[in-house]
């Protein structure tokens, strides 16, 4: 993935106490860097059409992945998360696969 190209991690859609300037409808999306990149829209129903829109792809990537597992420490000891959206979670050790 190009490190200038977006990757909405999650996307946060700003009220007015909280904008950077002057300018409304304002939402931020984290970069693969890390990087907040700040962005407005000019109008209102714009930018909950940029809402929807990121509601509607993080809920059709959940649908597709269904499962995923991650490596992870706890307590310095090497362990695998399993997210299944069918069963649920599942914590498990990673040398022995025992949960």
């Amino acid at each position: 993935m190009n490190s200038c190209m977006p990757a909405c991690v999650t996307p946060g859609f700003h009220q007015d106490s909280d904008l950077l300037d002057g300018r409304k409808h304002c939402f931020t999306v984290q970069s693969e860097s890390g990087e907040d990149l700040y962005f407005s829209v000019e109008l209102d129903c714009d930018l909950a059409q940029w809402e929807r829109a990121f509601q509607t792809a993080t809920f059709l990537e959940v649908e597709r992945i269904q499962c995923k597992t991650y490596a992870c420490v706890l307590e310095s000891h090497l362990m695998g998360l399993t997210i299944d959206f069918s069963t649920g979670f599942i914590c498990f050790d990673a040398a022995t696969k025992i949960s």
